[in-house]
Protein backbone atom coordinates (compact mmCIF):
# COMPACT_ATOMS: atom_id res chain seq x y z
CA UNK A 1 0.00 0.00 0.00
CA UNK A 2 0.97 3.28 -0.32
CA UNK A 3 3.67 5.34 2.15
CA UNK A 4 2.71 8.91 2.73
CA UNK A 5 4.92 11.43 3.91
CA UNK A 6 2.20 13.60 4.98
CA UNK A 7 -0.68 11.90 6.86
CA UNK A 8 -2.87 15.32 5.78
CA UNK A 9 -1.46 15.58 2.08
CA UNK A 10 -3.18 18.50 -0.01
CA UNK A 11 -5.62 17.25 -3.03
CA UNK A 12 -4.10 14.58 -4.75
CA UNK A 13 -3.74 15.96 -8.48
CA UNK A 14 -3.80 12.16 -9.59
CA UNK A 15 -6.77 11.26 -7.91
CA UNK A 16 -8.82 14.58 -9.51
CA UNK A 17 -11.66 12.24 -11.01
CA UNK A 18 -11.69 9.31 -8.88
CA UNK A 19 -11.47 7.26 -12.38
CA UNK A 20 -8.30 4.69 -11.41
CA UNK A 21 -7.55 1.25 -13.61
CA UNK A 22 -4.71 -0.86 -12.91
CA UNK A 23 -3.51 -0.53 -16.59
CA UNK A 24 -2.27 -3.10 -18.83
CA UNK A 25 0.23 -1.65 -20.41
CA UNK A 26 2.91 0.55 -17.93
CA UNK A 27 5.52 1.17 -19.74
CA UNK A 28 3.97 1.95 -23.39
CA UNK A 29 5.57 -0.64 -24.79
CA UNK A 30 2.88 -3.18 -25.16
CA UNK A 31 1.81 -0.89 -28.08
CA UNK A 32 4.49 -1.60 -29.94
CA UNK A 33 3.91 -4.99 -29.96
CA UNK A 34 0.17 -4.43 -30.89
CA UNK A 35 1.29 -2.29 -33.98
CA UNK A 36 3.48 -4.82 -35.12
CA UNK A 37 0.76 -7.57 -34.30
CA UNK A 38 -1.87 -5.57 -36.71
CA UNK A 39 0.40 -5.29 -39.40
CA UNK A 40 0.96 -8.92 -39.68
CA UNK A 41 -2.47 -10.39 -39.22
CA UNK A 42 -4.70 -7.76 -39.96
CA UNK A 43 -8.33 -8.57 -39.49
CA UNK A 44 -7.45 -10.73 -36.80
CA UNK A 45 -7.19 -9.25 -33.28
CA UNK A 46 -7.12 -10.13 -29.73
CA UNK A 47 -10.95 -10.24 -29.24
CA UNK A 48 -12.27 -11.60 -32.89
CA UNK A 49 -12.32 -15.05 -31.48
CA UNK A 50 -14.25 -17.59 -33.91
CA UNK A 51 -14.89 -17.63 -37.72
CA UNK A 52 -17.89 -17.82 -37.36
CA UNK A 53 -19.13 -14.46 -36.76
CA UNK A 54 -17.34 -13.61 -39.92
CA UNK A 55 -20.99 -14.96 -41.09
CA UNK A 56 -23.10 -14.28 -38.68
CA UNK A 57 -23.01 -10.71 -38.39
CA UNK A 58 -23.38 -10.11 -42.29
CA UNK A 59 -26.15 -12.36 -41.97
CA UNK A 60 -28.06 -10.06 -39.45
CA UNK A 61 -26.98 -7.33 -41.76
CA UNK A 62 -28.90 -9.23 -44.45
CA UNK A 63 -31.83 -10.44 -42.33
CA UNK A 64 -32.46 -6.68 -41.61
CA UNK A 65 -32.40 -4.98 -44.53
CA UNK A 66 -34.76 -7.86 -46.08
CA UNK A 67 -37.04 -7.06 -43.63
CA UNK A 68 -37.76 -3.33 -43.24
CA UNK A 69 -36.63 -0.53 -45.83
CA UNK A 70 -33.44 0.33 -44.56
CA UNK A 71 -34.07 3.18 -42.52
CA UNK A 72 -31.72 5.56 -39.95
CA UNK A 73 -34.17 4.34 -36.66
CA UNK A 74 -31.63 3.36 -34.12
CA UNK A 75 -34.10 1.58 -32.05
CA UNK A 76 -35.32 -0.31 -34.84
CA UNK A 77 -31.95 -1.48 -35.50
CA UNK A 78 -30.62 -2.37 -32.33
CA UNK A 79 -33.33 -4.25 -31.13
CA UNK A 80 -33.30 -6.52 -34.11
CA UNK A 81 -29.57 -6.90 -33.76
CA UNK A 82 -29.35 -7.28 -29.86
CA UNK A 83 -32.29 -9.70 -30.15
CA UNK A 84 -30.30 -12.02 -32.75
CA UNK A 85 -27.18 -11.64 -30.50
CA UNK A 86 -28.38 -12.44 -27.58
CA UNK A 87 -30.18 -15.08 -28.86
CA UNK A 88 -26.96 -16.95 -30.53
CA UNK A 89 -25.18 -16.63 -27.14
CA UNK A 90 -28.15 -17.96 -25.26
CA UNK A 91 -28.34 -21.40 -27.63
CA UNK A 92 -24.64 -21.93 -27.71
CA UNK A 93 -24.26 -21.22 -23.84
CA UNK A 94 -27.40 -24.46 -23.86
CA UNK A 95 -25.10 -26.03 -25.91
CA UNK A 96 -22.17 -26.12 -24.13
CA UNK A 97 -23.85 -26.61 -20.68
CA UNK A 98 -24.71 -29.63 -22.09
CA UNK A 99 -21.29 -31.00 -24.13
CA UNK A 100 -18.76 -29.04 -22.11
CA UNK A 101 -17.41 -27.31 -24.71
CA UNK A 102 -15.97 -23.50 -24.65
CA UNK A 103 -17.65 -21.63 -27.74
CA UNK A 104 -16.28 -18.14 -26.83
CA UNK A 105 -19.24 -16.34 -27.88
CA UNK A 106 -20.49 -12.82 -26.79
CA UNK A 107 -22.39 -12.54 -24.42
CA UNK A 108 -22.29 -15.75 -22.53
CA UNK A 109 -21.70 -15.08 -19.36
CA UNK A 110 -25.10 -13.62 -19.10
CA UNK A 111 -26.77 -15.95 -21.50
CA UNK A 112 -25.12 -18.92 -18.88
CA UNK A 113 -26.60 -17.01 -15.77
CA UNK A 114 -29.70 -17.27 -17.61
CA UNK A 115 -29.31 -20.54 -18.24
CA UNK A 116 -28.89 -21.33 -14.38
CA UNK A 117 -31.75 -19.37 -12.73
CA UNK A 118 -33.74 -20.26 -14.76
CA UNK A 119 -33.73 -24.16 -14.45
CA UNK A 120 -33.25 -27.10 -16.77
CA UNK A 121 -37.34 -26.89 -17.08
CA UNK A 122 -38.01 -23.41 -17.33
CA UNK A 123 -37.86 -21.70 -20.61
CA UNK A 124 -35.62 -18.70 -21.11
CA UNK A 125 -36.22 -15.37 -21.78
CA UNK A 126 -34.68 -13.87 -24.65
CA UNK A 127 -35.70 -10.42 -24.54
CA UNK A 128 -34.73 -9.40 -21.20
CA UNK A 129 -31.08 -9.51 -21.31
CA UNK A 130 -31.45 -7.99 -25.13
CA UNK A 131 -33.49 -4.87 -25.45
CA UNK A 132 -33.10 -1.71 -24.11
CA UNK A 133 -35.26 0.69 -21.62
CA UNK A 134 -37.81 3.31 -22.49
CA UNK A 135 -35.36 5.96 -23.34
CA UNK A 136 -33.42 3.86 -25.71
CA UNK A 137 -30.52 3.32 -23.79
CA UNK A 138 -28.81 0.03 -22.49
CA UNK A 139 -30.21 -1.06 -19.05
CA UNK A 140 -27.80 -2.48 -16.05
CA UNK A 141 -27.54 -5.91 -16.23
CA UNK A 142 -27.78 -6.27 -20.23
CA UNK A 143 -26.35 -8.75 -22.08
CA UNK A 144 -23.29 -6.27 -23.36
CA UNK A 145 -23.13 -2.27 -22.22
CA UNK A 146 -21.92 -1.14 -25.83
CA UNK A 147 -25.45 -0.53 -27.85
CA UNK A 148 -24.00 -2.60 -30.90
CA UNK A 149 -22.74 -5.73 -28.76
CA UNK A 150 -19.59 -7.87 -29.58
CA UNK A 151 -20.48 -6.63 -33.31
CA UNK A 152 -19.82 -2.88 -32.47
CA UNK A 153 -16.97 -3.34 -30.00
CA UNK A 154 -14.80 -6.17 -31.37
CA UNK A 155 -15.77 -6.99 -34.65
CA UNK A 156 -17.03 -3.81 -37.08
CA UNK A 157 -13.36 -3.38 -37.76
CA UNK A 158 -12.02 -6.03 -38.70
CA UNK A 159 -15.17 -7.33 -40.87
CA UNK A 160 -14.55 -3.91 -42.64
CA UNK A 161 -10.51 -4.88 -43.30
CA UNK A 162 -11.69 -8.20 -44.46
CA UNK A 163 -14.00 -6.24 -47.11
CA UNK A 164 -17.46 -7.72 -45.81
CA UNK A 165 -19.13 -4.51 -45.20
CA UNK A 166 -18.26 -0.86 -45.90
CA UNK A 167 -19.07 2.27 -44.61
CA UNK A 168 -22.79 3.46 -45.83
CA UNK A 169 -23.37 7.05 -45.29
CA UNK A 170 -26.31 7.74 -46.28
CA UNK A 171 -27.64 5.92 -42.98
CA UNK A 172 -26.75 6.30 -39.38
CA UNK A 173 -28.35 2.60 -38.21
CA UNK A 174 -27.01 0.53 -39.14
CA UNK A 175 -24.15 2.59 -40.66
CA UNK A 176 -22.85 -0.56 -42.84
CA UNK A 177 -24.08 -2.38 -45.85
CA UNK A 178 -22.96 -5.85 -46.93
CA UNK A 179 -20.32 -5.97 -50.37
CA UNK A 180 -22.09 -7.76 -53.26
CA UNK A 181 -18.59 -9.90 -53.75
CA UNK A 182 -18.36 -10.81 -50.21
CA UNK A 183 -20.85 -9.78 -47.30
CA UNK A 184 -23.76 -10.61 -49.65
CA UNK A 185 -22.57 -13.85 -50.92
CA UNK A 186 -21.54 -15.32 -47.56
CA UNK A 187 -24.82 -13.95 -45.66
CA UNK A 188 -26.65 -15.93 -48.25
CA UNK A 189 -24.34 -19.22 -47.88
CA UNK A 190 -24.94 -19.04 -43.59
CA UNK A 191 -28.90 -17.93 -44.32
CA UNK A 192 -29.89 -21.41 -44.32
CA UNK A 193 -28.15 -22.27 -40.79
CA UNK A 194 -28.78 -19.25 -38.86
CA UNK A 195 -32.52 -18.61 -40.15
CA UNK A 196 -34.30 -20.52 -37.21
CA UNK A 197 -32.83 -17.82 -34.51
CA UNK A 198 -35.31 -15.17 -36.46
CA UNK A 199 -37.94 -17.60 -34.58
CA UNK A 200 -36.21 -17.54 -31.45
CA UNK A 201 -35.10 -14.30 -30.88
CA UNK A 202 -37.13 -11.81 -28.52
CA UNK A 203 -39.33 -15.28 -26.86
CA UNK A 204 -39.57 -17.89 -24.37
CA UNK A 205 -37.57 -20.84 -25.69
CA UNK A 206 -36.99 -24.13 -23.87
CA UNK A 207 -33.21 -25.43 -22.42
CA UNK A 208 -33.35 -28.50 -24.67
CA UNK A 209 -34.64 -26.28 -28.23
CA UNK A 210 -31.81 -23.79 -27.13
CA UNK A 211 -29.08 -26.78 -27.05
CA UNK A 212 -30.26 -28.08 -30.51
CA UNK A 213 -30.42 -25.13 -32.51
CA UNK A 214 -26.62 -23.95 -30.50
CA UNK A 215 -25.43 -27.39 -32.23
CA UNK A 216 -26.63 -26.27 -35.43
CA UNK A 217 -25.30 -22.49 -35.40
CA UNK A 218 -22.00 -22.59 -32.72
CA UNK A 219 -18.27 -21.65 -33.76
CA UNK A 220 -17.34 -25.21 -34.33
CA UNK A 221 -20.59 -26.02 -36.17
CA UNK A 222 -19.08 -24.69 -39.77
CA UNK A 223 -20.03 -27.10 -42.12
CA UNK A 224 -17.12 -28.64 -43.97
CA UNK A 225 -16.71 -27.90 -47.64
CA UNK A 226 -19.50 -25.92 -47.62
CA UNK A 227 -19.87 -22.54 -49.18
CA UNK A 228 -19.72 -21.00 -46.00
CA UNK A 229 -16.97 -22.50 -45.27
CA UNK A 230 -15.23 -22.10 -48.72
CA UNK A 231 -16.07 -18.24 -48.69
CA UNK A 232 -14.21 -17.75 -45.21
CA UNK A 233 -11.13 -19.54 -46.08
CA UNK A 234 -11.12 -17.33 -49.12
CA UNK A 235 -11.63 -14.46 -46.76
CA UNK A 236 -9.03 -15.68 -44.27
CA UNK A 237 -6.25 -17.27 -46.65
CA UNK A 238 -6.77 -14.23 -49.48
CA UNK A 239 -6.93 -16.85 -52.55
CA UNK A 240 -9.79 -15.53 -54.21
CA UNK A 241 -9.10 -12.51 -56.12
CA UNK A 242 -13.03 -11.64 -56.33
CA UNK A 243 -14.08 -12.59 -52.89
CA UNK A 244 -10.90 -10.37 -51.56
CA UNK A 245 -11.23 -7.48 -53.91
CA UNK A 246 -12.22 -5.09 -50.81
CA UNK A 247 -8.74 -6.26 -48.91
CA UNK A 248 -5.56 -3.73 -49.45
CA UNK A 249 -3.28 -6.01 -50.88
CA UNK A 250 -0.56 -5.80 -48.40
CA UNK A 251 -3.00 -6.51 -45.93
CA UNK A 252 -4.14 -9.51 -47.82
CA UNK A 253 -0.84 -10.64 -48.28
CA UNK A 254 0.36 -10.43 -44.82
CA UNK A 255 -2.52 -12.32 -43.17
CA UNK A 256 -2.25 -14.99 -45.70
CA UNK A 257 1.70 -15.16 -44.94
CA UNK A 258 1.19 -15.41 -41.46
CA UNK A 259 -1.85 -18.10 -41.45
CA UNK A 260 0.48 -19.89 -43.84
CA UNK A 261 3.50 -20.15 -41.50
CA UNK A 262 1.39 -21.17 -38.82
CA UNK A 263 0.33 -24.21 -40.76
CA UNK A 264 3.88 -25.03 -41.91
CA UNK A 265 5.06 -24.55 -38.18
CA UNK A 266 2.64 -27.48 -37.23
CA UNK A 267 3.10 -29.46 -40.95
CA UNK A 268 7.35 -29.56 -39.45
CA UNK A 269 6.68 -30.10 -35.84
CA UNK A 270 5.14 -33.29 -37.01
CA UNK A 271 3.65 -34.19 -33.55
CA UNK A 272 1.11 -32.04 -31.61
CA UNK A 273 2.24 -28.90 -29.73
CA UNK A 274 1.22 -28.44 -26.13
CA UNK A 275 1.03 -24.40 -25.61
CA UNK A 276 1.16 -24.10 -29.81
CA UNK A 277 1.07 -20.40 -29.37
CA UNK A 278 4.21 -19.87 -27.19
CA UNK A 279 5.94 -22.37 -28.85
CA UNK A 280 5.00 -20.89 -32.33
CA UNK A 281 6.54 -17.78 -30.88
CA UNK A 282 9.56 -18.55 -29.86
CA UNK A 283 10.02 -21.08 -33.02
CA UNK A 284 9.54 -17.48 -34.57
CA UNK A 285 12.23 -15.73 -32.26
CA UNK A 286 14.77 -18.55 -32.27
CA UNK A 287 14.52 -19.92 -35.73
CA UNK A 288 14.27 -23.38 -34.20
CA UNK A 289 11.68 -26.11 -33.61
CA UNK A 290 10.75 -27.92 -30.44
CA UNK A 291 13.38 -30.79 -30.16
CA UNK A 292 16.73 -28.69 -30.90
CA UNK A 293 16.23 -28.56 -34.47
CA UNK A 294 16.75 -25.77 -36.58
CA UNK A 295 13.72 -24.26 -39.10
CA UNK A 296 14.61 -23.93 -42.24
CA UNK A 297 11.92 -22.12 -44.72
CA UNK A 298 11.78 -20.79 -48.30
CA UNK A 299 12.89 -17.24 -48.46
CA UNK A 300 9.27 -16.18 -48.60
CA UNK A 301 8.58 -17.81 -45.26
CA UNK A 302 11.44 -16.70 -43.77
CA UNK A 303 10.51 -13.37 -43.63
CA UNK A 304 7.29 -13.57 -42.36
CA UNK A 305 9.08 -15.49 -39.63
CA UNK A 306 11.60 -12.88 -39.00
CA UNK A 307 8.98 -10.81 -39.05
CA UNK A 308 7.05 -12.18 -35.67
CA UNK A 309 10.56 -12.85 -34.55
CA UNK A 310 10.92 -8.92 -34.51
CA UNK A 311 7.43 -8.69 -32.74
CA UNK A 312 8.08 -11.89 -30.15
CA UNK A 313 11.49 -9.86 -28.97
CA UNK A 314 10.04 -6.70 -28.57
CA UNK A 315 7.56 -8.08 -26.14
CA UNK A 316 10.13 -9.92 -24.28
CA UNK A 317 12.50 -6.94 -23.87
CA UNK A 318 9.03 -5.67 -22.51
CA UNK A 319 9.18 -8.32 -19.83
CA UNK A 320 12.29 -7.32 -18.54
CA UNK A 321 11.44 -3.99 -18.12
CA UNK A 322 8.25 -4.64 -16.91
CA UNK A 323 10.74 -6.76 -14.00
CA UNK A 324 12.69 -3.74 -12.84
CA UNK A 325 9.81 -1.51 -12.40
CA UNK A 326 8.39 -4.81 -10.67
CA UNK A 327 11.01 -4.55 -8.47
CA UNK A 328 11.04 -0.58 -7.59
CA UNK A 329 8.08 -1.01 -6.54
CA UNK A 330 8.88 -3.34 -4.17
CA UNK A 331 11.29 -1.08 -2.86
CA UNK A 332 8.88 1.76 -2.82
CA UNK A 333 6.66 -0.02 -0.73
CA UNK A 334 8.90 0.32 2.49
CA UNK A 335 9.16 3.58 2.17
CA UNK A 336 9.82 6.80 -0.42
CA UNK A 337 12.56 6.96 -2.61
CA UNK A 338 14.80 9.58 -4.88
CA UNK A 339 14.04 8.42 -8.74
CA UNK A 340 18.01 7.76 -8.88
CA UNK A 341 18.29 6.15 -5.56
CA UNK A 342 15.42 3.54 -7.18
CA UNK A 343 17.10 3.46 -10.45
CA UNK A 344 20.39 2.76 -8.00
CA UNK A 345 18.54 -0.05 -6.10
CA UNK A 346 17.34 -2.17 -8.94
CA UNK A 347 21.12 -2.40 -10.45
CA UNK A 348 22.44 -3.45 -7.01
CA UNK A 349 19.55 -6.42 -7.12
CA UNK A 350 21.57 -7.15 -10.46
CA UNK A 351 24.65 -7.73 -9.69
CA UNK A 352 23.42 -9.37 -6.18
CA UNK A 353 21.42 -11.72 -8.32
CA UNK A 354 24.21 -12.28 -10.64
CA UNK A 355 24.92 -16.00 -9.11
CA UNK A 356 27.16 -18.95 -11.14
CA UNK A 357 24.00 -19.05 -13.88
CA UNK A 358 24.53 -15.17 -14.25
CA UNK A 359 28.29 -14.54 -14.03
CA UNK A 360 29.01 -13.16 -16.61
CA UNK A 361 26.88 -9.68 -15.45
CA UNK A 362 28.79 -10.06 -11.78
CA UNK A 363 31.85 -9.31 -13.91
CA UNK A 364 30.89 -7.10 -16.53
CA UNK A 365 32.35 -3.60 -15.79
CA UNK A 366 31.40 -2.07 -19.36
CA UNK A 367 28.25 -2.54 -21.70
CA UNK A 368 29.97 -4.72 -23.92
CA UNK A 369 31.09 -7.31 -21.82
CA UNK A 370 27.56 -7.49 -20.70
CA UNK A 371 26.39 -8.10 -24.39
CA UNK A 372 28.93 -10.77 -24.89
CA UNK A 373 28.00 -12.54 -22.15
CA UNK A 374 24.95 -12.86 -22.76
CA UNK A 375 24.96 -13.08 -26.76
CA UNK A 376 22.52 -15.86 -28.57
CA UNK A 377 24.34 -19.07 -29.25
CA UNK A 378 24.37 -20.58 -33.12
CA UNK A 379 22.10 -22.43 -33.09
CA UNK A 380 19.87 -21.56 -30.82
CA UNK A 381 17.16 -23.74 -29.07
CA UNK A 382 13.78 -23.77 -27.97
CA UNK A 383 14.07 -26.28 -25.50
CA UNK A 384 13.75 -25.61 -22.02
CA UNK A 385 16.22 -28.52 -21.09
CA UNK A 386 18.85 -26.18 -22.69
CA UNK A 387 19.81 -23.78 -20.31
CA UNK A 388 21.64 -21.15 -22.50
CA UNK A 389 18.10 -21.19 -23.96
CA UNK A 390 16.14 -17.59 -24.27
CA UNK A 391 12.91 -19.53 -23.43
CA UNK A 392 14.92 -21.20 -20.57
CA UNK A 393 15.72 -17.60 -19.50
CA UNK A 394 12.15 -16.51 -19.90
CA UNK A 395 11.04 -19.05 -17.78
CA UNK A 396 13.82 -18.54 -15.38
CA UNK A 397 12.79 -14.79 -15.12
CA UNK A 398 9.10 -15.34 -14.31
CA UNK A 399 9.62 -18.62 -11.64
CA UNK A 400 11.69 -16.22 -10.02
CA UNK A 401 8.81 -13.19 -10.11
CA UNK A 402 6.19 -15.80 -8.72
CA UNK A 403 9.08 -17.03 -6.01
CA UNK A 404 9.28 -13.05 -5.06
CA UNK A 405 13.28 -13.40 -4.61
CA UNK A 406 14.30 -10.10 -6.32
CA UNK A 407 17.84 -10.63 -7.26
CA UNK A 408 17.25 -13.59 -9.37
CA UNK A 409 14.69 -11.86 -11.21
CA UNK A 410 16.92 -8.58 -11.72
CA UNK A 411 19.53 -10.81 -12.90
CA UNK A 412 17.67 -12.83 -15.54
CA UNK A 413 15.82 -9.72 -16.87
CA UNK A 414 19.40 -8.08 -17.18
CA UNK A 415 20.64 -11.20 -18.77
CA UNK A 416 17.62 -11.09 -21.82
CA UNK A 417 18.14 -7.61 -22.23
CA UNK A 418 21.92 -8.14 -22.63
CA UNK A 419 20.80 -10.78 -25.41
CA UNK A 420 18.18 -8.58 -27.08
CA UNK A 421 20.69 -5.97 -27.38
CA UNK A 422 23.33 -7.52 -29.01
CA UNK A 423 24.27 -6.89 -32.94
CA UNK A 424 21.41 -7.71 -35.22
CA UNK A 425 22.01 -10.73 -36.59
CA UNK A 426 21.49 -11.14 -40.63
CA UNK A 427 18.19 -13.48 -40.06
CA UNK A 428 17.02 -10.09 -37.68
CA UNK A 429 14.23 -7.90 -39.42
CA UNK A 430 14.76 -4.73 -37.96
CA UNK A 431 11.52 -2.62 -36.10
CA UNK A 432 11.98 0.28 -38.89
CA UNK A 433 10.78 -2.56 -41.61
CA UNK A 434 7.32 -2.24 -40.56
CA UNK A 435 6.64 1.42 -41.73
CA UNK A 436 6.29 3.91 -38.87
CA UNK A 437 6.79 1.79 -35.91
CA UNK A 438 10.27 2.73 -35.43
CA UNK A 439 9.76 6.71 -35.67
CA UNK A 440 6.26 6.89 -34.32
CA UNK A 441 7.28 4.72 -30.59
CA UNK A 442 10.75 5.45 -28.90
CA UNK A 443 11.16 2.77 -26.91
CA UNK A 444 11.51 -0.90 -29.09
CA UNK A 445 13.76 -3.49 -29.53
CA UNK A 446 16.01 -1.77 -32.23
CA UNK A 447 15.62 1.34 -29.83
CA UNK A 448 18.07 -0.79 -27.24
CA UNK A 449 20.25 -1.79 -29.65
CA UNK A 450 21.29 1.43 -31.08
CA UNK A 451 21.51 2.49 -27.39
CA UNK A 452 23.90 -0.43 -26.41
CA UNK A 453 25.73 0.38 -29.80
CA UNK A 454 26.35 3.94 -28.74
CA UNK A 455 27.39 3.51 -25.07
CA UNK A 456 29.20 -0.28 -25.80
CA UNK A 457 32.59 1.06 -23.88
CA UNK A 458 30.66 3.34 -20.40
CA UNK A 459 30.28 1.36 -17.41
CA UNK A 460 27.55 -1.36 -17.44
CA UNK A 461 25.94 -0.47 -13.86
CA UNK A 462 26.36 3.62 -15.09
CA UNK A 463 23.99 2.58 -18.31
CA UNK A 464 21.74 0.23 -16.50
CA UNK A 465 21.19 2.84 -13.87
CA UNK A 466 20.22 5.42 -16.39
CA UNK A 467 18.67 2.51 -18.47
CA UNK A 468 16.15 2.13 -15.89
CA UNK A 469 15.59 5.86 -14.60
CA UNK A 470 14.52 6.89 -17.98
CA UNK A 471 12.90 3.78 -19.57
CA UNK A 472 11.54 2.53 -16.64
CA UNK A 473 10.74 5.54 -13.76
CA UNK A 474 10.38 8.32 -15.86
CA UNK A 475 8.60 6.38 -18.71
CA UNK A 476 5.98 5.26 -16.13
CA UNK A 477 5.08 8.34 -15.19
CA UNK A 478 5.18 9.82 -18.58
CA UNK A 479 2.98 7.37 -19.79
CA UNK A 480 -0.04 7.38 -17.37
CA UNK A 481 0.27 10.97 -17.03
CA UNK A 482 -0.81 10.85 -21.23
CA UNK A 483 -3.47 8.43 -19.97
CA UNK A 484 -4.67 10.86 -17.38
CA UNK A 485 -4.44 13.61 -19.80
CA UNK A 486 -6.01 11.82 -22.54
CA UNK A 487 -8.61 9.57 -21.09
CA UNK A 488 -9.29 10.87 -17.55
CA UNK A 489 -7.90 7.63 -16.33
CA UNK A 490 -5.19 7.15 -13.49
CA UNK A 491 -2.69 4.19 -13.95
CA UNK A 492 -0.07 5.68 -12.12
CA UNK A 493 1.56 3.01 -9.75
CA UNK A 494 3.64 5.54 -7.74
CA UNK A 495 3.86 9.48 -7.78
CA UNK A 496 6.62 12.29 -6.97
CA UNK A 497 6.12 13.98 -3.91
CA UNK A 498 8.56 17.01 -2.74
CA UNK A 499 10.61 15.20 -5.27
CA UNK A 500 10.63 11.71 -4.05
CA UNK A 501 8.51 8.97 -5.22
CA UNK A 502 5.29 7.29 -3.24
CA UNK A 503 3.90 4.05 -4.04
CA UNK A 504 0.39 4.43 -4.33
CA UNK A 505 -0.71 1.22 -5.86
CA UNK A 506 -3.42 -1.02 -4.48
CA UNK A 507 -1.18 -3.98 -6.39
CA UNK A 508 2.60 -4.39 -7.71
CA UNK A 509 1.89 -5.48 -11.70
CA UNK A 510 3.62 -8.69 -12.27
CA UNK A 511 5.48 -8.60 -15.66
CA UNK A 512 4.24 -10.91 -18.09
CA UNK A 513 3.93 -10.81 -22.30
CA UNK A 514 1.90 -9.40 -23.54
CA UNK A 515 -2.12 -11.24 -24.20
CA UNK A 516 -1.19 -13.94 -26.60
CA UNK A 517 -3.14 -12.51 -29.78
CA UNK A 518 -2.21 -15.41 -32.01
CA UNK A 519 -4.59 -17.92 -29.97
CA UNK A 520 -7.26 -16.22 -32.01
CA UNK A 521 -5.36 -17.18 -35.13
CA UNK A 522 -4.77 -21.09 -34.21
CA UNK A 523 -8.49 -21.05 -33.13
CA UNK A 524 -10.24 -19.36 -36.57
CA UNK A 525 -7.86 -22.11 -38.39
CA UNK A 526 -9.36 -24.86 -36.48
CA UNK A 527 -12.97 -23.41 -37.17
CA UNK A 528 -12.44 -23.72 -40.94
CA UNK A 529 -11.11 -27.26 -40.17
CA UNK A 530 -7.39 -26.96 -41.13
CA UNK A 531 -6.03 -27.32 -37.87
CA UNK A 532 -7.25 -29.59 -34.75
CA UNK A 533 -7.10 -28.72 -31.04
CA UNK A 534 -6.73 -31.11 -28.73
CA UNK A 535 -5.76 -32.42 -25.10
CA UNK A 536 -2.77 -32.90 -26.52
CA UNK A 537 -2.32 -29.53 -28.84
CA UNK A 538 -2.29 -28.52 -32.16
CA UNK A 539 -2.24 -30.97 -35.08
CA UNK A 540 -2.96 -30.35 -38.83
CA UNK A 541 -5.76 -32.11 -40.15
CA UNK A 542 -6.11 -33.37 -43.90
CA UNK A 543 -7.29 -30.02 -45.45
CA UNK A 544 -4.43 -28.51 -43.13
CA UNK A 545 -1.35 -30.71 -44.80
CA UNK A 546 -2.77 -30.44 -48.01
CA UNK A 547 -3.11 -26.70 -48.12
CA UNK A 548 0.94 -26.86 -46.91
CA UNK A 549 1.84 -29.33 -49.66
CA UNK A 550 0.26 -26.68 -52.25
CA UNK A 551 2.31 -23.86 -50.49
Amino acid sequence: MATMLDPTPAVDWIDRDRHVSEGLDQLGIQVVSASLYGQLLPGITNVTDRARYFSFYPWILHSFAQQAKPTDGRLEWLTWFRSLEYAYAAVCAAWEDENGEATAVVGVDAARKALRKSGAREPIDLLKSAQLNAEGKVPAGAYFKNPEGGFGQYYKVSLTTLGLMQEDRQYRYPDRRLTRYAGERLASAADSQFRELLNAAGKRVSVADLSRLGEKVGPAAITPDSDEETLLRALFMGDDDNVCQGQPRDTRLARRASLRLILRFLSDCAEPVPAYVDTFRWACSAAALPGHRSWQLDRDMETTRRQWAAYHDNDLMNVALETFLWLGMRRLENRPALPRSLAQAVVNLIREGASSPLKGIATARRVGDWIESSARPSPESIDTTDPNATRTWSENLLSAVDDQKDAEAAGWAARILGRLGGPRRNDEVPISAFGAVGDVYEVHRDALRARVERQRAESFSRFMEQLVLEWVIYRHLRVATRKLANQGVSTFKFRPEEGRLIDIADRTPEPGLTSPRLRQAFRILADLHFVELGDAGATLTEHGRALVART
